[in-house]
């Protein structure tokens, strides 16, 4: 026995070249498949019943998707910044600028106009001078005749039209007449005075004109001259709505001053930027419920914005003006601050570098390889610290990079479980990706060291037979993990000789 395993195969068979494999060559006058050898201080192992699996691997490299930065869209001092490794997403306060958070959504359209409840709001700075003594609630609405504000006890009234005010409206002793004397009787219509007191709605400031304008001052607790001065009443172009109240009760007023009230104009804001807000909204819980067109600001909308402006610590006016917000097409880790608290920000100042929060693996698939990883295939990415992690590959690209023997297609995977804390901890590094190139299932194999080759051709194994061994003629298949697959006269769990 032990002189016929004393040579050693190299060469004469390819197959077991090719495999590595350490065999002997059996002369024909050993070849009986009956022979019998004693077993003492051989050494066996068992037949087995098994899946052989053949795995192909390459170098990958495990990272985040670089995002674009976040840029700066107004002037000022950075006085908050998260660290490298933040994640960001929706309603987050992503840093800010003079004390004043920037706020992060989600979206695909980027911020290019302020977000407020109407895009043309028409501020109403105070007509007389004196410190104002009342102001209406953000979302009163203002029609005909509605008291705008009161100052120095006085009210201000509205008057809906086109004409703006530009001088006194009163009885004179040849009667007053023009457009906006009828714009006065048609509001003292629409409020019902007009035919209480015999106003024909003509143009012509009469005594009954007089008259309903009395019992309107009187009702409004005004002085009841019957005059309405310059400074005693605004025009609005329609019916609407307080938005925003810029000053408050006690402070003074001026003609021409700043403005006091910021009323609502022409229609709602409408767009795709107003879509995503709402969408936002509603993901945070702040908005439920609104039947309104999904791409309206509506008053749910109003709402909705001013609680989540109040909770990261904004103003919480209702209004997202430019450099106030940036929509972000998904949440973002922080890899770098390009602007540390304290930098001095200009429009288009890079203040954060980001990458995706999702975790991915990229390789090169040599060009001789083509076809052999394909969209939706299982991979197993093996980590640093020796983690295997299961992932598919998401994308192989169609058009190859580089030439000659370095052309390759990009393939890049995504791992099954990227919240694993193994993978978490990385943001880049080094791992390899290994699939299945070839693969039985449920073959009997023997240890690739057992097969003996015969100097006629063919393999054999040798098979421990109680103290006798024999030669068991066998034909080899598939090769993997040290192991041979083989078809002859064998059983798992029979015992063969390996050197």
């Amino acid at each position: 026995m032990n002189r016929r395993r004393t040579a050693t195969v190299g060469l004469g068979v390819a197959a077991v070249v090719a495999v590595g494999v350490a065999a002997v060559i059996v002369t024909g006058d050993d070849s009986s498949a009956d022979a019998a050898e004693t077993t003492t201080s051989l050494k066996t192992a068992k037949v087995v019943e098994t899946d052989l699996v053949k795995e192909t691997e390459y170098d990958g490299t495990l990272g985040r998707l670089v995002g674009d930065p976040i840029r700066a869209s107004r002037s000022g001092t950075v006085t908050a910044a998260p660290s490298p490794g933040t994640t960001l997403g929706n309603g987050d306060a992503l840093y800010s600028v003079d004390g004043e958070p920037v706020l992060g959504l989600i979206g695909d359209t980027p911020a290019y106009r302020p977000l407020t409840a109407y895009p043309d709001p028409s501020p109403v700075a105070a007509p007389l001078d004196g410190v104002i003594t009342w102001l209406p609630e953000p979302g009163t609405e203002l029609t005909h005749g509605s008291v705008v504000m009161r100052v120095d006890g006085k009210p201000v009234i509205a008057l809906v039209g086109e004409v703006p005010a530009y001088r006194s409206l009163r009885k004179l002793p040849t009667n007053m007449t023009g457009d906006d004397v009828l714009q006065l009787e048609q509001n003292l219509a629409e409020m019902g005075l007009a035919d209480s007191y015999g106003v024909v709605v003509d143009g012509e400031f009469t005594t009954q004109t007089a008259n309903a304008l009395k019992a309107l001052q009187a009702w409004l607790g005004a002085d009841t001259d019957g005059v309405l001065d310059l400074g005693e009443f605004v025009v609005i172009d329609a019916p609407t709505t307080v938005i925003d109240v810029l000053t408050q009760v006690g402070d003074r007023a001026s003609t021409g001053g700043d403005p006091v009230l910021v009323l609502a104009h022409g229609e709602r804001l409408r767009g795709a930027d107003v879509a995503q807000l709402n969408a936002a909204l509603a993901e945070l819980g702040y908005l439920t419920g609104d039947s309104a067109p999904a791409d309206e600001f509506t008053d749910a909308t109003d709402t909705a914005l001013r609680e989540l402006q109040a909770a990261v610590g904004m103003e919480a006016d209702g209004n997202l003006d430019l450099g106030e917000l940036v929509f972000l097409p998904e949440p973002i880790r922080v890899a770098s601050v390009g602007a540390p608290v304290g930098a001095a920000l200009t429009p288009g100042t890079d203040v954060l570098d980001v990458t995706g929060e999702q975790v991915v693996v990229s390789l090169d698939l040599p060009a001789a390889h083509q076809g052999a990883l394909v969209e939706g295939d299982p991979v197993t990415v093996e980590l640093p610290d020796g983690t295997d992690v299961a992932a598919t590959v998401a994308s192989v690209a169609r058009v190859a990079t580089g030439s000659g023997s370095s052309t390759v297609f990009a393939v890049e995977i995504a791992l099954d479980d990227p919240t694993a804390d193994a993978v978490a901890r990385l943001d880049q590094a080094p791992v390899d990706v290994s699939y299945v190139s070839d693969a039985v299932r449920g073959v009997t194999a023997v240890p690739v060291a057992a097969l003996v080759a015969l100097r006629e051709g063919g393999y054999a194994v040798e098979v421990a037979d109680g103290e006798t061994t024999r030669l068991v003629a066998v034909r080899a298949g598939f090769f993997a993990d040290g192991l041979v697959q083989v078809t002859g006269d064998l059983a798992p769990g029979d015992e063969v000789i390996v050197p």
